[in-house]
């Protein structure tokens, strides 16, 4: 198995040095009816004890986890439907609704919310996406009670990904910051999009500057240790992209066409804005801000679907499991209390298998990965989790056929088992299956150099060999210099680069484009 860091997208970490919000919420608790207030096992010491209260709600879009009473809860998730259908209905319009679900953890305390997620300072929301997953959204509620601006923003970031899988992080997080302020006017019965980001506003204001546009280009991650580097990243691209919706719409609308159809970006970007420079762009938002930087708001009207959660309890040792799956990304030593806590009470609890699992995945022995998720399919048949773990690991042909066929059939909306099936079908011979579930795992979960590699060696089995090229060459766009990859514990490591362009042709097998009968076959 490659190794790959899990990529985190996270709003308002950055509030108290760079006065640039996004969202975050007051501090602010909410308290159980003492009526459900029940006593349970006692846990490992360290591990929380009010996992009793914790919920599960399903939606045709979300699988949410929450210790909030069930009124607040049922609420919540109803706002985070709606949410959705508004973001889509704002940018786009006239598209086919993706499908999937998003998993979302919705913490009543702001502290506890902080102690899971591993997130400091003024962080009130984050999004988690590793590789073979869906992403996770987990927050706080808002100062009103409701869903806040930091999970619209993630929201935002989620459908992105579906419908432009190759964006570069300007794009990303300025599309997201930029659809964060969007709204539903009730009264008119419409959504309304495009209304200026306050706190960016501001943020301009005092800082008297923004990022240029070749400083942008030229990041791969909007991360970095000095906030006001990454507040400096995050208002230029939202000013970039409200510059290019106001200034540039018709070129803007092509650029994100080439994106939807995986047409690497600074490609697109040449094609659609007539090989504008970075020097000319930044001249031309010079120009936008002296003007005033005057904006369109766009009303659309809307009808928002009125869902209705499906909702049970979770038992204390799903709950431990719950927390411990989130915590395992960036809170390793509480995700380990949870863990406990959870086999202790359920030696079999499936998202405490996972957490296990993954922890297990980077220095754990195969032995030990295979133990889990044996444990996972005995204890979870009708589980496509359990089969996707049994699959990463099995080590007959015929029993990692099995596990995926099982998977496949459980989840088939799982981006890890499209990944896997992906891989098989190309080893296989079946290029044109591997490119369609490698496309769309692309939209589903984190893009990495595995899954980009697969889909560069898809195109080039498939007889496109000039896109399966520009891919490779232009892979160093989307993953850092520092990024490093290696197909398993043996193997060298390499630049992420570097290995999604040695997943295609050679000097002693160069690609061969196939007859154009066979190409469009495969569309």
């Amino acid at each position: 198995m490659g190794w790959w860091k899990p990529s985190v997208s996270s709003v308002c970490r950055w509030v108290a040095a760079a006065a640039l919000s996004l969202g975050c919420a007051a501090n602010r608790l909410e308290r159980p009816p003492a009526a459900t207030q029940a006593a349970q096992s006692t846990p490992p010491s360290g591990a929380t004890s009010s996992g009793e209260r914790w919920l599960e709600l399903e939606t045709p879009h979300f699988v949410v986890h929450t210790d909030s009473y069930p009124e607040r809860a049922i609420e919540l998730t109803k706002q985070m439907e709606q949410a959705r259908a508004m973001l889509l209905a704002a940018a786009w319009p006239m598209a086919r609704d993706p499908g999937g679900r998003t998993h979302v953890l919705i913490f009543a305390k702001p502290s506890d919310f902080k102690r899971y997620s591993g997130m400091p300072g003024m962080t009130v929301g984050v999004a988690i996406t590793r590789s073979d997953t869906d992403r996770t959204i987990a927050f706080t509620p808002g100062a009103d009670g409701g869903v806040p601006q930091v999970a619209i923003h993630e929201l935002a970031h989620d459908l992105s990904q579906w419908f432009l899988p190759l964006q570069p992080a300007w794009l990303a997080e300025g599309l997201a910051v930029y659809l964060q302020n969007t709204r539903y006017d009730a009264a008119k019965g419409q959504v309304v999009m495009g209304e200026a980001s306050e706190d960016s506003l501001r943020w301009l204001k005092e800082a008297k500057f923004f990022a240029s546009a070749q400083k942008l280009f030229g990041q791969t991650s909007p991360h970095s240790d000095d906030p006001r580097d990454v507040a400096t990243f995050y208002v230029g691209s939202w000013f970039l992209v409200t510059y290019l919706m106001n200034g540039q719409i018709e070129a803007f609308n092509g650029f994100q066409k080439q994106l939807h159809q995986l047409v690497p970006w600074r490609r697109a970007w040449d094609e659609s804005f007539a090989g504008m420079t970075t020097a000319e762009l930044d001249q031309r938002l010079v120009g936008y801000a002296k003007q005033g930087g005057n904006i369109t708001i766009v009303s659309i009207d809307a009808q928002l679907p009125v869902v209705e959660p499906e909702l049970r309890a979770l038992s204390a040792a799903q709950s431990h499991g719950v927390k411990a799956l989130l915590a395992s990304s960036f809170a390793p030593e509480v995700a380990e209390r949870e863990l406990q806590a959870a086999l202790a009470l359920d030696p079999n609890e499936l998202h405490a298998l996972a957490a296990q699992f993954r922890a297990a995945s980077d220095n754990g022995s195969p032995a030990l990965l295979r133990g889990i998720a044996e444990r996972a399919v005995a204890a979870h048949p009708d589980a496509g989790e359990a089969w996707y773990l049994q699959a990463q690991v099995a080590t007959e042909a015929a029993a990692q056929r099995r596990a995926l066929v099982q998977a496949a059939k459980l989840a088939p909306k799982h981006p890890g088992v499209a990944l896997l099936v992906a891989e098989s079908a190309l080893a296989n011979g079946n290029a044109a299956r591997a490119l369609e579930l490698a496309r769309y795992a692309m939209r589903r979960t984190a893009l990495s150099p595995r899954l980009l590699g697969l889909y560069a060696a898809a195109l080039e089995g498939t007889g496109r060999c000039q896109e399966a090229t520009a891919i490779a060459a232009n892979s160093s766009d989307l993953f850092s210099s520092g990024c490093s990859w290696r197909s398993s514990k043996e193997s060298p490591e390499m630049s992420c680069a570097a290995y999604v362009q040695s997943r295609i042709g050679s000097p002693l097998a160069p690609c061969q484009p196939k007859p154009a009968s066979a190409r469009a076959a495969t569309h």
